[in-house]
């Protein structure tokens, strides 16, 4: 469980509530309070995770993924190539 200063925490909670595109970077998405972020994400909120390993979201969070197999600095590279307008 972490330790996060709760001004920052409220920020994090409305910012994520308001996203269009959700990224997670090399994250076991386990640890909390932070994986809640998760649950919170909306409807029509794309959610990206860039990690080598297999992910397993948190208990509770069933919505849809993109994965990037791959670390991070090469898949912030292809996420870029995803992004990029049309």
């Amino acid at each position: 469980n972490e330790d996060i200063e709760q001004r920052l925490w409220k920020a994090s909670v409305e910012v994520t509530k308001q996203a269009d595109v959700f990224i997670v970077i090399g994250s076991t998405m386990l640890v909390y309070p932070a994986a809640e972020l998760l649950k919170i994400i909306p409807p029509k909120c794309e959610l990206y995770i860039i990690d080598p390993a297999e992910v397993i979201l948190p208990e509770g969070c069933t919505r849809k993924y993109i994965q990037i197999q791959s670390g991070a600095s090469r898949g912030l590279e292809q996420l870029k190539a995803i992004l990029k307008p049309k």
